[in-house]
């Protein structure tokens, strides 16, 4: 049944896409307003959600519109294969959250106090969304709460935060990678119940952890891709389940490594993608371990 039902929400997601007869079609946005900020955008500024047919193989949609948004975007998909979207509002700075329910977009402000940098995930079960983002030299996390808004919290303070990444365990433990600006360094940070606790991956002044992307096996040890600016180089990073990290130099090629992205074959082995500045090539590595 609940194959059906994935698969029934993503024909559905598509009838959206697909225009019969026609190279374009209008869906009028419905605007939520979030609780916590109390922000909508006038009657007057808003926006017609338009999809265009003619890109290639490829439909596109125009999720907001409204006074320039879309910087720093993360997406995830839901059980139903419905898109969520983390992304900031350039003129207001603002955080903000879009998600598709099957029929409209809903729309919200998360945090109006500017920010940059953002990553989404998913509660495994629930959907809840789970964000980390930079605000003001704090690393942030926003969540979906028991009362249906969005609760807000400082997970680390102290010019830490920039290029962060969010995992969420199958044990519903939450896992975010991040660069502190202080200490030229990768941090890692987790939340198995309502306590963060956080950890350096590398030492002090090792000028790493830009650009950070995390991922996690069945056992829930992190793994996470990042750029070593130190040698402008790609590094790797694997929690070891007694403790301590496994780290490896990706490329030995200098000017590659910014930009990196990592998944998990088969739940255990690393691939990585990440930008050659050198040649501006897009770069694949796949682990041989």
């Amino acid at each position: 049944m609940k194959r059906i039902m994935i698969i029934l929400g993503a024909l559905l997601f598509a009838v959206m896409l697909i225009t019969i007869g026609s190279e374009e079609f209008i869906l009028r946005k419905e605007e939520n307003i979030t609780p916590e900020i109390g922000k909508t955008e006038s009657p007057e500024t808003e926006a017609e959600f338009s999809t265009d047919t003619r890109s290639n193989n490829w439909f596109t949609v125009t999720v907001d519109s409204l006074r320039d948004c879309g910087r720093y975007t993360s997406i995830a998909l839901d059980q139903m294969g419905n898109p969520h979207i983390s992304y900031q509002g350039w003129t207001d700075n603002d955080l903000k959250y879009a998600s598709w329910n099957g029929s409209v977009w809903n729309r919200e402000v998360i945090d109006d106090a500017g920010f940059s940098s953002t990553s989404l995930a998913l509660m495994p079960g629930s959907d809840i969304p789970h964000i980390s983002y930079y605000e003001g030299g704090m690393l942030r996390h926003a969540f979906i709460g028991g009362g249906g808004q969005w609760v807000k919290e400082t997970v680390e303070q102290g010019n830490v935060g920039e290029y962060s990444s969010i995992a969420i365990g199958n044990d519903n433990s939450i896992h975010i990678s991040y660069y502190d600006a202080g200490n030229t360094d990768l941090k890692y940070a987790v939340n198995h119940s309502v306590q963060w606790n956080s950890e350096r991956v590398d030492g002090i002044g090792t000028n790493t952890g830009k650009y950070t992307s995390i991922t996690l096996p069945a056992n829930n040890t992190p793994h996470i891709g990042q750029y070593h600016h130190g040698v402008q180089r790609p590094k790797f990073a694997a929690r070891r389940p007694v403790g301590g990290w496994n780290e490896d130099i990706v490329d030995n090629n200098n000017m590659r490594g910014e930009c990196t992205s990592v998944a998990l074959m088969g739940g255990s082995v690393p691939h990585m993608t990440y930008y050659d500045a050198g040649n501006g090539n897009l770069m694949l590595a796949s682990s041989l371990k």
